[in-house]
């Protein structure tokens, strides 16, 4: 199982290519990678990103913890469901096309 911090260079590198807004996505993905980034991919549960957000939100504003939030959400929801996005894998498999 990749860590956190080489699932998000994998999905950073996925949107670079295929949405305008990479950077945005980057941006807001970069402080759950920093504190998060060396533990493995499948022990990020719904608790670590509760408390993700109770610190950050001691930190910058609501809108930036909401926008955080709902990158590490769509991670989550990708590793859970085995659907990485169009053409985006993470465990090494071919890309579907």
């Amino acid at each position: 199982m990749p860590t956190v911090r080489q699932f998000a260079h994998r999905y950073v590198e996925h949107v670079r290519a295929t949405k305008k807004s990479w950077a945005f996505d980057e941006a807001r993905l970069k402080a759950f990678a920093q504190k998060h980034g060396d533990r493995g991919l499948d022990t990020v549960i719904p608790a670590t990103v509760d408390q993700h957000k109770a610190t950050r939100a001691r930190e910058v504003s609501p809108r930036t913890v909401n926008h955080e939030w709902h990158i590490a959400v769509t991670l989550a929801q990708r590793k859970l469901s085995g659907n990485q996005g169009k053409s985006f894998r993470m465990n090494g498999a071919p890309e579907r096309t």
